[in-house]
Order: structure tokens, then sequence, then C-alpha cells
């Protein structure tokens, strides 16, 4: 299947920012069913664009009001003479004040988009034949949190699903973006990985704009391999250091060759915390937006003030027809190295409870509207804060019975031991399950009979999903319940809401020829967990797995890694030391320095493309090796400057 491109997820994720999107796409959908399509939503609103900004439910019902009651209509009629004067003028009156309000609105259909930039976005739709047969499935609109999401379906089966979210739209998520300086996963976090494990799709492309481009990298952290395919962040902020504490080597390394991050330039919000994908994954736009030709220049002060640093942040501009892409980001006088630098010592003073939340409140309270509904109490800002004991309680618990019942199966001391299954072998009766918010672990039960069998053991199938088949009783739950008076934990009752993600189309089992649970399958629930198993349940066999010590895993790593290093460097001496004695050593140098620091993949190319012609028979072989290498030397050198 092929993945929707980063064009169409740019489209996308400033589509869903139209602030009355909710109230069109109920609209489609009662007329024409659940089936409805990414163009029959765009051809609703082009009848009418004011729709984006007025609630054309509210709209419906008034009409329906007006043809509900004929013997009303009669009444009125007959008054009508003596009222006609002061109705006329009352409706003359309102009719004014609709007409400036409807003007007011049009300057900001969502993002800071006006109704022109909302339309021209829709244009672009239309150029796309993919996106407007795409069906809109799981649309989500939570007021309460201001959290928006919605899944694109290819009813023909050939493009992946597209998981859309969109970026901060009310001050729920402006204190909820603050609170990622200290916490390991915020509740929008969290409420965006129960959307994508609860979606049912796996193999799936997320994509999301600012706040939404950090969700959708946030997904790719905490879901195992195979659940999302590829990301693309467009201005999506980074992640704490909390955060990745709680992400295992594994997970992050197949994040962060999966997360495409698109910047506008000269956005600021991107550079905030810890970069989530690789340098070689990031690409830089120039949107050839000016502030000074916008109508920010002229607004008032504040106003002036906030989007002289935010213009370059909205989601239509890479959409511009002028938009090409830049080598590098800007950077004027320092400031935006400074917002750096800031933000990375807030991150190291996570543990200062009341400094910390001091200064994210107080910076959310900045960010809020003036007729805020959704900012957060002090009690919820305590609760965020408080979680995280109980996460770290949990999670010391879980780690502690899973290693006990590892023990108990191999017969082995796991202290400092890896347990490794083939990610792909068939899971039976009596698998061990965990879940990441749970205290513990629980097992997999298989009730009905079947001729496939293992070891003795019925073969699970992904529709073993049944209250009967997960047994996780009597375990603490850490997702918390953020309407309580205090954060505490509850607890696990596993409500999965589909079937196994990640089974085996090719590997048929039941009577019924179901997919085949896998090793690496995971099943949803919907209190936002996600249930993972940590053994297959097989006791004999290749696929009963086995036991290594860490330590020998990472002096693995880490030989393959140094003899790797060797190689290059010495294939580097051997084939290039006549080229950098004729070459410019400065010039040499210097190239190699701006792209270790500050470029991307394309100024390899004017290292490489002298290479290449010089060592024509060998270009292809030694040039890629030469770029893995600097490659290499750049993880290192980012790694170590916290760039």
């Amino acid at each position: 299947m092929e993945e929707l491109s980063e064009l169409d997820a740019a489209r996308m994720v400033t589509f869903i920012y139209g602030k009355e999107l909710p109230s069109l796409i109920e609209s489609v959908r009662k007329k024409l069913g659940d089936n409805f399509t990414v163009g029959d939503v765009v051809a609703l609103i082009k009848q009418d664009p004011d729709a984006i900004i007025i609630n054309n439910e509210n709209k419906g019902k008034e009409e329906e009001q007006g043809e509900e009651d004929p013997e009303a209509a009669m009444k009125e009629g007959e008054n009508a003479g003596e009222e006609e004067s002061e109705v006329a003028m009352k409706e003359g009156e309102n009719a004014e004040e609709d007409q400036e309000s409807i003007i007011e609105k049009r300057k900001n259909v969502g993002a800071e988009m006006s109704l022109e930039e909302y339309e021209e976005v829709l244009n672009q739709i239309e150029q796309s034949e993919t996106l407007m047969s795409m069906q809109i499935k799981n649309f989500v609109n939570e007021e309460d949190s201001d959290f928006r999401a919605l899944t694109l379906v290819d009813p023909d089966n050939k493009i992946k699903p597209m998981v859309v979210f969109r970026g901060t739209a009310g001050d729920y998520q402006w204190a909820d973006n603050f609170s990622g300086l200290f916490s390991s996963r915020t509740p929008a976090q969290m409420r965006a990985q129960q959307y994508v494990v609860n979606s049912g799709y796996d193999h799936v492309t997320v994509a999301g704009h600012s706040k939404g481009g950090n969700m959708a990298a946030v997904v790719a952290y905490m879901l195992p391999e195979g659940m999302v395919d590829i990301v693309y962040s467009f201005d999506g902020q980074g992640v704490s250091d909390a955060f990745l504490d709680y992400i295992s080597d594994s997970r992050k390394e197949n994040a962060l060759n999966r997360i495409h991050n698109i910047n506008e330039y000269r956005d600021i919000v991107s550079l905030l915390l810890n970069r989530t994908g690789r340098i070689s994954n990031t690409k830089y736009i120039d949107s050839g937006v000016l502030f000074d030709d916008t109508a920010y220049a002229k607004a008032d002060f504040l106003q002036n003030l906030k989007m002289s640093i935010f213009h370059a942040h909205k989601p239509n501009y890479f959409l511009m027809p002028e938009a090409c892409e830049r080598l590098n980001r800007y950077r004027p006088n320092g400031i935006y190295d400074g917002l750096l630098v800031i933000s990375n010592k807030l991150d190291n003073y996570s543990e200062n409870r009341d400094g910390m939340l001091f200064i994210a409140k107080k910076a959310a309270e900045f960010m809020y509207t003036i007729k805020s509904e959704t900012e957060w109490s002090d009690e919820m800002w305590n609760e965020v804060y408080d979680a995280e004991k109980i996460y770290d309680r949990i999670r010391n618990s879980r780690t502690e019975k899973i290693l006990a019942r590892l023990e108990e199966i191999t017969g082995m001391d796991m202290k400092e031991k890896l347990f490794i299954q083939p990610e792909g072998s068939l899971v039976v009766e009596d698998a061990v399950l965990t879940c990441q918010y749970c205290s513990g672990i629980g097992s997999l039960v298989v009730t009905e009979e079947r001729a496939d069998l293992i070891q003795g053991k019925r073969v699970a199938v992904k529709t073993d999903n049944k209250k009967e088949n997960i047994q996780m009783d009597a375990l603490e739950c850490s997702r918390i319940d953020w309407n309580a008076e205090k954060a505490e934990s509850r607890v696990c009752k596993p409500d999965v809401c589909s079937d196994w993600l990640l089974t085996d189309p090719d590997k048929l089992r039941g009577p019924r020829g179901e997919e085949a649970v896998l090793k690496k399958s995971v099943l949803g629930c919907m209190r936002g967990g996600m249930i993972e198993i940590v053994h297959n349940g097989q006791l004999d066999g290749a696929d009963a797995g086995e036991v290594i010590q860490a330590s020998e895993r990472e002096k693995s790593e880490a030989t393959k890694v140094g003899e790797f290093t060797d190689s290059i460097k010495s294939l580097i001496q051997q084939n290039f030391h006549e080229y950098y004695e004729e070459a410019d050593s400065s010039t040499s140098k210097n190239a190699i320095e701006k792209w270790l620091f500050r470029k991307g993949e394309k100024a390899v190319e004017s290292i490489t493309d002298p290479i290449q012609n010089k060592f024509e028979s060998d270009k292809q072989r030694i040039a890629k090796q030469y770029e893995n290498w600097l490659k290499f030397q750049i993880e290192q050198q980012l790694k170590r400057y916290n760039y």
C-alpha cells in the first residue's frame, strides 16, 4: 500500500483547523451516511464558504422552527400589522450586528487563517484526486479538551490510512503545551495515543501541525513498530527529557527513523525541547510571506507583537505558491537560540515542583484567550504534576512483576538480562500480557476449542479480544481521571474496542481462518492503554525465545558501530587521500563543519560530487559509505552539543 504524500498531509493538517468543521461533517454524515469523503465536505463548504465560521446546525434549527407550527405562523400574521415597524427596526439592527460579526469571523476561521486563505486550501485539496476520494472516519471533536482528530481511509484499500491531529486551538491545550515542560506524558499526548490505538488501524501515516505535529511524533515513540509507518510533523514542538525517559531505546530508534519534521524556517515553536526526528529527516521551508506584507503589521499593538513572533507558524504557509526549501533555519540575533537554551534549562528544573508549576501556569495564562472556557484549574495543574509519582510507582511494579514471571518461565535470574522472542512468532493461550498503564501482568485465555495447537496449546487469533480472553483484573491503572479532586490510580478494567492489531494476514488460524496473533501484536483499551505481549506462551522450540546478558547486546552494538566507523575511515584514507591532498583543505573543513552543525543531506552533495567524479568506477559504493560515515558523525555531534 502507498502512503499519502507530504503535500497532501500539509493540506489536511490545515483543513482540520476550520472552526465549524464539526457541524459541517455532521451535516454530511446525516445526509450521506458514514461513508462520506473529503470531497463531500469540501463541496459543502464551497457552496457557502461562511459555513466554516457559522454553525449551520443552529441555522438548521432556526429553519426547522420556522416550519414547525402553521397555526403559530397564522396568529403571527394577524398581529403582523401592529408590530411590523418595530420588528423591521430590530431586524435591521440585528442584521447589521450579524454582518459585523461575520466580517470579524472571516478574519480568523482557524489557526489565524482568513476565510480567503482557507478557501485557497480547499482549492488545493480539490487538486488532489486521492484526497478527494478518501473517506473521513473516527472524527472526534472534544470541546472540553480542544482535542480534534480524524482518520482518512481509502475505500479501495490502496492507500494507507492517515490520522490527522489539529494543533492548539484552545486554552486547555495551551496549558497542556506548557505542562510538557515537566510531564512525561501530558493528557493530550495520552489522548493522541488512545485515538490511534482505538482507531482499529495499523501501519498508519500520522500528521499534524504545531501541537498536532507533537502528538503525531509522540505516538510514533509510544507505539510499537508497525503501528505508525511515517509521521509528518509541521512546525511541531519537541518532547521533554521526562517523556524520553519512559521510552525504550528500540522505540526511540524506530520513531527517529519514521518522523519527518517540516518546519517554516523562521518558526520558533519547532525549536522547543528535544528534537523528535533525525536531522536527515528535517526540512526547512521558506513560505515567501514577509511579516510587513501581512495584515498583522497594521494590527493593534498586542496582535502585532504576538504575530511578529508567530506569523510564520501558520499551517497554510506550507502551501504557498512561493514556498521553497531552505538549507537551514533562520536565527536572528541569537533570539531563537536563546529560546532553545531557555526551554532546555526549564526541562532541567522539572523536579522543582512549586517553581515549575508557577512558570508553566504563568506561561499558559499569557496565551489564554480573553473569554477562556477550557483553561486548567489549579487542581488540574497539581494533578498532572503529581501524576508523575503514580506513573513511576506503577511502572516499577509492572517491571518487577514482568521479571518475576519471566524468571518463573525460564528458571533464570533475569536481572541485567534480556528476554527475546521473534516478533513474528505465533501467540498461544497462557501468553503473558501487560499494559503500559497497568501495575502488573495478565494472561491471554483462549476459550474456544481449536484444532490449531502448538505444544498442546491453542493458537490465538485477532478476535480473541473479549472480556473472557483478557485476564488483567485486580491491577492498578495509571490512566488518571482528570475530573477527580486529586491524581489517583484506578482499578484496571480492560475495555477493548477493536480486534488485535499487527496480526499477519498470511497466517490464518482457527475454525474461521482468522489472522493469528503475533508476539508484536497489540490491543487497544478504551481507557487509553495498549495491551502488549510480554511472552508468547510457547515454552519449547525456536519461538520460545532466548535470554541474553544486556551488557552483551550493548557490547555487540558498540562493536558493530566501532567496526563500521573504522572500516569507513579506512576506505576514506585509501580512496580519498589523493583527493584531499589536491583539494583546498580549509574549504573542505568548512563544508564538513557546516554540514555537521547546521545543514542537511543536500550539503553532502557538495562533498561527494567531486569524489564521485574522481572515482567513477567506485562512486556509488564509496560515496554512500562516506555519506553514512558523515551521518554517524553528525548524530554524535548533535548528542554532544544537545542540538
